[in-house]
């Protein structure tokens, strides 16, 4: 896929509407935007639009972002993949740092991924050292079985002071491989994907840890029919806390895991099958279920059955590249834009939202 600049492609189509759309906006979560981009700039129309329907750019970010996240205060933070950074954005357009996970020259030597607040406001960080995308698509994952590897493993930021504290990681013998997303209940229970072992980990509050579900439709599909070789990647926790709904690569899909009453792991089932490769997932308050497409620079909403599918932003309608991790809070859609294509790097990237969407 030819992957393109999103100011670019706005720009080719339509330089007078962007720049006279130059101007803040007031929205429920509190951002400020630099770019505001309504359904009458695409052509042709938009269906996933209402009237009322806004695109913009929350803020610029010091590099690749990947992990996104609300806390109580309706501010969003966003992690750096290649720096281990984590951002507060500052509703001007801007950003704060809060800290750099696990430190500047670990950050910078792994990868930063998701990230997800607990109930009493402690961040929790998932992050894997020495990556490469080479041994990311190596099916044997070498990374895996790193006998150096003391620090792939979940971190905890307190982001009043900044202080970053181990909470899981392989030095303490927990046999992750790469952790890519967490969802926390209200037991402050942490659900981990491992990306590469295909797989949810269970981590209690005190760091007892299991893994929790190796179903198989959170692996990758048998040669010849995956893309990646890569399986469980974003994950969100259902209102009730009933389900666990997990979006996946190498079979892409929207898949839920039932919670049984008793903790444990349900079996797995579709949702939706046959995607394309999935980096980001969120619900709001209907259950309707918000995935990101990063390769095809697609965001969508499914029923909660699956059912019915509306596109509510790509890259000709939104300023989203590679779109990886959701946040939808009262009506507004948050996405981490990651900037990394299969051939294409650019940073740094942003964080942009959008409302006024058609919902099932």
């Amino acid at each position: 896929m030819k992957l393109r600049s999103v100011e670019m492609t706005f720009i080719r189509r339509s330089p007078r509407a962007v720049q006279s759309l130059l101007a803040p906006c007031a929205i429920a979560i509190t951002f400020s935007c630099a770019v505001v981009f309504t359904a009458q700039a695409a052509a042709p129309p938009f269906p996933g639009a209402t009237p009322d329907y806004k695109a913009w750019i929350a803020a610029r970010l010091p590099g690749n972002p990947e992990g996104l996240a609300q806390d109580a205060q309706g501010r969003l933070y966003a992690s750096i993949a290649t720096t281990g950074q984590i951002v507060r954005l500052d509703g001007k357009g801007g950003y704060d740092l809060i800290a750099t996970v696990p430190n500047p020259e670990l950050g910078a030597a792994g990868m930063t991924v998701g990230i997800e607040f607990d109930k009493d406001g402690q961040l929790y960080v998932a992050y894997m050292w020495h990556y490469t995308p080479e041994e990311e698509m190596d099916p044997l994952h070498p990374a895996c079985r790193n006998a150096k590897d003391l620090y792939t493993g979940i971190y905890k930021v307190d982001v009043h002071t900044g202080v970053v504290r181990p909470f899981v990681t392989k030095r303490d013998g927990w046999p992750g491989c790469f952790p890519d997303d967490i969802a926390i209940d209200s037991a402050s229970n942490l659900y981990v994907t491992d990306l590469t072992l295909s797989g949810i980990w269970k981590i209690s509050r005190d760091g007892k840890y299991s893994l929790w579900s190796s179903h198989p439709l959170l692996e990758w599909a048998a040669a010849p029919y995956f893309s990646f070789p890569e399986g469980a990647n974003d994950v969100v926790i259902s209102k009730d806390e009933k389900s666990l709904y997990v979006v996946t690569d190498g079979n892409p899909g929207i898949v839920r895991v039932p919670i049984n009453s008793d903790g444990s792991a349900g079996a797995a089932e579709w949702i939706v099958p046959n995607l394309t490769v999935l980096d980001g997932v969120d619900l709001d308050e209907r259950g309707n279920i918000y995935v990101s497409e990063i390769y095809r620079d697609e965001i969508s909403v499914f029923s909660p059955d699956g059912s019915k599918r509306i596109v509510i932003a790509t890259g000709d309608t939104a300023p989203i590249e590679n779109p990886t991790s959701l946040v939808y809070h009262n009506g507004t859609l948050c996405v981490a834009n990651l900037g990394e294509g299969m051939k294409i790097v650019r940073q740094p990237r942003s964080v942009a939202c959008i409302s006024g969407f058609k919902r099932p």
